[in-house]
C-alpha cells in the first residue's frame, strides 16, 4: 500500500474520506483516524465518550466493528453485576 493512500466510503449516506482505515465516530463527527485498531481502541478508552464507535473501511462502505461502550453510571439500580470468584 502506498503511504499516500486515501480511504473513502459511505457512512449513513455521507462520503467520508480518511488517510487511515479505522475511524472513531461520536454522534455525527469523525473525531479520529487511525492506522491500526489498537490505537483507535486506545483513543476511545482514554479520550472519547461512551457513544464513540469504531468503523473500518470495507470496499464502498465504512463498517462498524466496535459498538459504543456501556456507561456504568447508566446501569439500572436493580441489575446486579456478576461477581466471578466471589462468595
Amino acid at each position: 500500500m502506498s503511504p499516500f493512500s486515501m480511504f473513502s466510503a459511505l457512512l449513513e449516506q455521507q462520503v467520508i474520506y480518511s488517510s487511515h482505515p479505522f475511524i472513531v465516530v461520536e454522534g455525527d463527527n469523525v473525531c479520529g483516524a487511525f492506522a491500526v485498531l489498537r490505537d483507535a481502541e486506545g483513543f476511545i478508552t482514554n479520550k472519547a465518550s461512551y457513544s464513540a464507535v469504531i468503523y473500518t473501511h470495507r470496499g464502498s462502505k465504512w463498517v462498524m466493528i466496535r459498538e459504543p461502550r456501556i456507561n456504568p453510571l447508566l446501569i439500572p439500580a436493580g441489575k446486579k453485576r456478576k461477581v466471578v470468584g466471589g462468595n
